[in-house]
C-alpha cells in the first residue's frame, strides 16, 4: 500500500527500491525471515520491483508531472535556499 500512496502522491515509486537496498545495506545479522515480524529486506526489494509497473500506472492516473521534472524542480529549489 504504502508504494501505491507514494506513486499517487507524486512521489517516484522506483526510489523505494533504492530506499530499501540502503537499509540492506546497513543490516548487520537479520535472522531469518521465519524467524522474523516483517518481511526480510531482500523480500520487500523483490516485492517492490514486482509492483513498480502498477505503481506507476497509479502515479500517471494521478497526472503527476515527470519525475525528472519534479526532481529538477526542488534541486533548484535547494539551490536556491543556500544562496539566499
Amino acid at each position: 500500500l504504502g508504494l501505491y500512496f507514494m506513486a499517487a502522491a507524486c512521489y517516484d515509486p522506483k526510489e523505494a527500491v533504492g530506499l530499501w537496498e540502503r537499509m540492506r545495506a546497513a543490516e548487520v545479522g537479520s535472522p531469518p525471515q521465519f524467524l522474523n515480524t516483517h518481511p526480510s529486506t531482500a523480500s520487500r526489494i523483490d516485492s517492490i520491483q514486482k509492483w513498480i509497473p502498477e505503481a506507476e500506472s497509479r502515479r500517471e492516473a494521478a497526472k503527476c508531472p515527470n519525475p525528472s521534472t519534479t526532481r529538477a524542480f526542488f534541486e533548484q529549489k535547494q539551490r536556491r535556499s543556500w544562496l539566499e
